[in-house]
């Protein structure tokens, strides 16, 4: 379901994107897709309007996680006033690098073989490590949301909501390889252009 995010006409490939606003919008998927279990690659292209606030919000792109913490799941958030990162079952799991832009980018978080990783633009900018299974299991937070976009991955429901586009979200059961993460950018760029 949809709350308060609007399709906007925003020029690019697909004709428009979600817009949100940064206040109280996101969208929930669910769990009615395969979640990852070993691996997941997640993607999104994305227009920030305004970073997050320095401190401890956590603008939520893309993920599947518990409603309170980054105790469980993954995710893909925009935090600290400045940092894009992915993280696999906790925020201390993660790859993480600076990030301070309006324009229209490709953003990623991928996990397998032992590597977390953060790209944007088809490059890879960060590593972290971590093995072992995805974390679906309730814990001390709460239960997983399933599947959202646009919501805070810190603070609960009121704090860390999206301010900008977000378009072309993917979740992959697998780790894409190197190649394949710059060719989806590759393939995509055309279709995005900057006229909102």
């Amino acid at each position: 379901y949809v709350e308060g995010a609007t399709i906007e006409g925003v020029t690019n490939g697909a004709g428009t994107a979600l817009e949100f606003d940064g206040s109280n919008d996101y969208v929930v998927a669910g769990t009615g897709y395969t979640r990852p279990t070993n691996q997941v690659t997640v993607g999104a292209w994305i227009k920030v309007k305004n970073m997050p606030s320095s401190g401890n919000n956590h603008d939520g792109i893309v993920g599947d996680k518990d409603i309170a913490g980054l105790t469980r799941g993954y995710g893909l958030d925009l935090y600290n006033g400045s940092t894009i990162r992915f993280w696999v079952n906790s925020w201390g799991t993660s790859a993480q690098t600076t990030y301070i832009d309006t324009g229209w980018h490709y953003v990623n978080g991928r996990y397998g073989n032992g590597e977390v990783s953060i790209w944007v633009d088809g490059v890879k900018l960060a590593t972290g490590s971590f093995s072992g299974s995805i974390d679906f299991t309730q814990g001390s937070y709460g239960p997983l949301t399933g599947l959202e976009m646009g919501r805070g991955f810190s603070g609960g429901e009121s704090q860390g909501h999206f301010d900008g586009f977000i378009d072309e979200v993917s979740v992959f059961t697998r780790a894409l390889t190197d190649q394949e993460m710059s060719a989806i950018y590759q393939n995509s760029r055309s279709l995005i252009t900057d006229n909102s």
